[in-house]
C-alpha cells in the first residue's frame, strides 16, 4: 500500500463519496513508487467534469488532450489534472495508454492497479510500450517524443521493440502541432544528459529537424577537430550547463558547417562563413516550430557569436559587456567554453585555459559596474544638470570598470568636479 499525499487524498475521496470513481494515475504514481516527491497529479474518474467543477469552483477545462476530458485546478500549491475514463473503467483506461509506466493506478486506499507490469518496468528502468505493434505511437505521434522525455529525466533505457516502433513510426510526427513538438524538446533538453537521448534518437531528431542530417558522417578535416559535425555537436551538447538557451545553441551552432565547408590551399578543412549559415538554419527551424521570441532571438546571437574572439583590451570589454549585457556575456563564453571541450583536446587545453583567465576578468568587469560608488542621485546633489548626469554617469563608470578611476566616492567626486566643473 502506497501513501497518497494529504491534498490528493482528500480530492478522491470528495469523489468517490458522490458515488463516482477516483484514481491517481500518470507522473506522480511513478513518482510515488519509486519513493520521489512529484509537484504535479493526474486524477482519472467516471465523474463528469461539470460535476467536479461544482464540487471546486477553481477547477476549469482544458481543451480536449488526445479525446479525453481534462480538467486542471490548483489546492495548497499542488496542481491537480483531472480527467475522465477513455473507456468504461480504469482498466480500459489504463489500456489506451502508450507506456507501461503510463498505465498504473492507484486506488483511495494506496493500492496499485497494474495490469500491464508498469512496476516492473520501474524498477528495470525501461520504457516499454503496452501494445507492441506501436498503435498508440500512430494515434499520437507525440508519445514517441515524450518516451524520449521520460527516459531522459528518468534516465531510463527504452525496450529494444520499443525503440524500433519509435524510429518507424517518427515520420508521423509531421502531423503533430509544432508547439507540442518545441515543449517536448525543451524539456528533453534540460535534462541531465540529453546528448546521450539524442544520440540514441538520432534518426527521430532528424524527423523533426532534417537540417541537422547532413552533419552525420561529416569529417571536418581539420587538426582541431576529431569528431565529425554531429559528433562535435553532441560533445558540445554535453559540456553545456543545464540552460535550454545554451543547449538549443549547441545543438545549431555548427549546423551550417556542411554548406560551408571546403579544403583550403592547406589540405584543411574550412568553413569561413559558418555561424552565419547556422543561424539562418536555426531561424528558419525556430519559425517552423513557432518557438517564442526570447528564444529565437537569443539563441539566433549565441550561435552567430560563437566563433567571435572576445576582445581583451580593457575599453573593449567595457563596450562589449555594455553593448551584450552581463548575463548574455557568461552564456556566451560557456558556449565557447563547450566548443573547445568538443574539439581535439591537444590543441583545445590551452584555449580553455586562456578562456578561463578571460572569464574571470570579465567577471571582475561585472563586479565593478555592480557595485559602483557613484550614481545619478550623488552626481545630481553635485549641481549637474539632468540632460548632463547621463552623460557623466556613463563615462564615470567606464573609468572605474576600466580601472582608469578608484571606485572611491571622493576620488570619483574630485574627478567629476575637475572634468566637468569648468
Amino acid at each position: 500500500m502506497l501513501k497518497i499525499p494529504t491534498t490528493i487524498q482528500e480530492v478522491i475521496n470528495t469523489i468517490t463519496e458522490s458515488g463516482f470513481e477516483a484514481y491517481l494515475v500518470g507522473g506522480a504514481v511513478r513518482d510515488t513508487i519509486i519513493g520521489k516527491e512529484s509537484k504535479d497529479y493526474d486524477i482519472c474518474t467516471n465523474m463528469p467534469l461539470n460535476m467536479i467543477k461544482e464540487l471546486y469552483p477553481n477547477f476549469h477545462l482544458m481543451k480536449p488532450n488526445n479525446n479525453r476530458n481534462t480538467g486542471i485546478m490548483r489546492i495548497n500549491n499542488l496542481e491537480i489534472e483531472i480527467s475522465t475514463y477513455k473507456g468504461k473503467s480504469i482498466q480500459e483506461d489504463l489500456s489506451n495508454r502508450d507506456f507501461t509506466i503510463n498505465a498504473i493506478a492507484l486506488d483511495k486506499n494506496g493500492n496499485l492497479i497494474d495490469p500491464f507490469n508498469g512496476q516492473e518496468s520501474l524498477l528495470k528502468k525501461e520504457i516499454t510500450l503496452i501494445d507492441k505493434t506501436g498503435k498508440a505511437l500512430e494515434e499520437d505521434p507525440l508519445r514517441i517524443l515524450r518516451g524520449i522525455r521520460i527516459a531522459a529525466r528518468m534516465n531510463f533505457e527504452i525496450d529494444k521493440n520499443t525503440h524500433q516502433q519509435m524510429e518507424q513510426k517518427a515520420i508521423y510526427l509531421k502531423y503533430v502541432a509544432p508547439e507540442r513538438i518545441y515543449r517536448e524538446l525543451i524539456q528533453i533538453l534540460v535534462t541531465d544528459n540529453p546528448a546521450y537521448y539524442i544520440r540514441n534518437n538520432i534518426i527521430i531528431l532528424f524527423q523533426i529537424f532534417p537540417e541537422l542530417a547532413p552533419m552525420k558522417d561529416f569529417k571536418q578535416h581539420n587538426p582541431w577537430h576529431i569528431y565529425d559535425v554531429l559528433e562535435h555537436t553532441l560533445k558540445v551538447l554535453e559540456n553545456t550547463p543545464r540552460n535550454v538557451f545554451l543547449r538549443m545553441a549547441a545543438l545549431f551552432h555548427d549546423s551550417g558547417k556542411p554548406e560551408k565547408f571546403f579544403i583550403g590551399q592547406d589540405n584543411k578543412g574550412h568553413f569561413y562563413g559558418h555561424p552565419e549559415a547556422s543561424e539562418e538554419i536555426f531561424k528558419k527551424v525556430a519559425e517552423r516550430l513557432k518557438m517564442d521570441k526570447k528564444t529565437k532571438v537569443l539563441v539566433s546571437k549565441l550561435i552567430r557569436q560563437h566563433d567571435m574572439t572576445l576582445p581583451t583590451n580593457p575599453e573593449k570589454i567595457y563596450e562589449f559587456l555594455h553593448l551584450h549585457g552581463f548575463d548574455y556575456t557568461l552564456m556566451l563564453i560557456e558556449l565557447k567554453r563547450a566548443d573547445n571541450k568538443g574539439q581535439n583536446p591537444e590543441l583545445a587545453n590551452p584555449v580553455l585555459e586562456q578562456l578561463s583567465i578571460l572569464e574571470e576578468e570579465y567577471k571582475q568587469y561585472i563586479l565593478r559596474f555592480n557595485n559602483l560608488q557613484i550614481n545619478s542621485s550623488k552626481i545630481a546633489e553635485l549641481g549637474f544638470q539632468k540632460k548632463r548626469i547621463k552623460i557623466i554617469l556613463d563615462d564615470v563608470t567606464k573609468s572605474i570598470v576600466i580601472k582608469a578611476l578608484p571606485n572611491e566616492e571622493q576620488s570619483i567626486i574630485e574627478y567629476i568636479n575637475s572634468k566637468y566643473k569648468k
